[in-house]
């Protein structure tokens, strides 16, 4: 496992923190977890930040467009009929998120956005709150 972690740290494109990538770095920060792990490089390591805190719950086969740009109306729908307050959604080598209310987290933007999406989980609220 460390010589993995040592790859990722090699090639990340994070110069303040190696530890972290600069795209998952941003989505966690959006929920309020960059600060809860160490490792911040991978889609996983996303996911298991945010679920520190947060209910993340897989919705790939629900989603009928392959990319970000096309499934984004069908995602805000589904985030607002769910009661989820974001999606966060991997594509090769790079992940996003977008709220219920249609804000994107996302360091590399794009005007029409044909990135097929890979992986894609709904947020929810813990229970209670």
């Amino acid at each position: 496992m460390t010589q993995v972690r040592n790859a990722m740290k090699a090639k990340s494109n994070n110069t303040i923190n190696p530890n972290q990538n600069v795209c998952a770095v941003h989505v966690a920060r959006g929920f309020g977890v960059a600060d809860d792990v160490r490792y911040l490089h991978t889609y996983p390591d996303v996911k298991r930040a945010i679920s520190k805190r947060f209910s993340v719950r897989s919705r790939k086969s629900s989603i009928k467009s392959k990319t970000v740009g096309g499934a984004r109306k069908q995602i805000l729908e589904m985030l607002k009929a769910q009661g989820a307050i974001a999606a966060i959604i991997y594509v090769e080598g790079h992940v996003l998120s977008i709220s219920h209310t249609g804000a994107i987290i996302d360091t590399d933007p794009r005007q029409r956005d044909r990135r097929p999406i890979k992986r894609i989980h709904f947020v929810f609220k813990p229970r209670g709150c």
